[in-house]
C-alpha cells in the first residue's frame, strides 16, 4: 500500500513535513531491503543484549527484594567485622 503524496502537511511555501505513516513506511521499506540483502549493520550485538537484559533482571530483583538484600548484606558484613 503506497502512501498518497497529499498526506504531507505543507506550511506556507516550506518543505512539506512527512507524516508518521510515511516515516514508518520508509523505515519498514529500508528494514525489508536490509533483510533481503543480508545487511546486518543495524543489528544489536549479542553482548549488548546480554548486558541490557542482565541490568534489567538485577533491577527487577532489587525492586522486589530490596529489604532482604540489605539485611543479607548487613549480616554478611557484620559477620566479617565481628570475630
Amino acid at each position: 500500500m503506497r502512501v498518497p503524496q497529499n498526506d504531507a502537511v505543507s506550511t506556507h511555501g516550506q518543505k512539506p513535513h512527512r507524516t508518521v505513516r510515511q516515516r514508518v513506511r520508509q523505515l519498514a521499506d529500508s528494514a525489508l531491503l536490509a533483510v533481503r540483502h543480508g545487511d546486518d549493520r543495524g543489528d544489536v550485538p549479542g553482548w549488548v543484549l546480554v548486558a541490557v537484559m542482565t541490568a534489567g533482571l538485577v533491577s527487577a530483583i532489587w525492586l522486589v527484594a530490596d529489604d532482604q538484600l540489605t539485611a543479607l548484606l548487613g549480616r554478611a558484613l557484620g559477620s566479617v567485622t565481628q570475630p
